[in-house]
């Protein structure tokens, strides 16, 4: 309810950002209508965004890091084991770091189609779809028989990783006046 109000309702005299979520009784002047305040009663007592605004993009915040942090985190921790890896199936070297190569051109190839995509069917969907490919391909890495194929999942955990780190900047964005972002 309080972020259909925000995005509805911008007080011009505050630079475009709403001060406040609601207002102080039916009909009295923060420019509101009748429909909107309609939506529910507890609209009618006042409450600063800024108390509640901070405390729950905080929380925000550290999702959307957390999320971003997915892809390097898959990089760094990977590469130390590159070498029990070739060893494990009998690789080479150079077949072993095509594992990464792999990799990067899933983070390079998602780039270009999250956006569109998010742009078309929102933030969330995309960004959970991405999200369940990212832990689908880490568990069929895991589990993986030959070389060959971590090579093609590690593509795909690319793509899902990909995710997190393009639609929290686009979040970000979108909650967030430049300055701030």
């Amino acid at each position: 309810k309080f972020h259909l109000i925000r995005q509805l309702y911008r007080r011009p005299e505050s630079g475009g950002r709403p001060d406040f979520l609601c207002k102080a009784s039916p009909g009295e002047g923060l420019g509101l209508d009748a429909g909107l305040a309609a939506i529910s009663s507890d609209l009618y007592h006042c409450c600063p965004v800024k108390s509640s605004r901070h405390r729950g993009h905080t929380e925000l915040i550290i999702l959307l890091g957390a999320v971003t942090a997915f892809a390097p985190v898959s990089i760094d921790i990977y590469l130390p084991a590159l070498p029990v890896l070739g060893e494990e199936f009998g690789a080479s070297p150079g077949h072993v770091q095509l594992s990464v190569a792999s990799f990067f051109l899933g983070l390079a190839v998602g780039q270009g189609f999250y956006g569109p995509l998010s742009d078309r069917f929102g933030r969330t969907r995309p960004l959970y779809a991405g999200l369940t490919l990212f832990v689908l391909a880490s568990i069929a890495c895991a589990l993986t028989p030959s070389m060959n194929f971590l090579i093609a999942v590690r593509f795909f955990q690319a793509l899902g990783a990909c995710s997190g780190q393009v639609l929290s900047r686009a979040i970000v964005r979108d909650l967030f006046e430049p300055r701030e972002a």
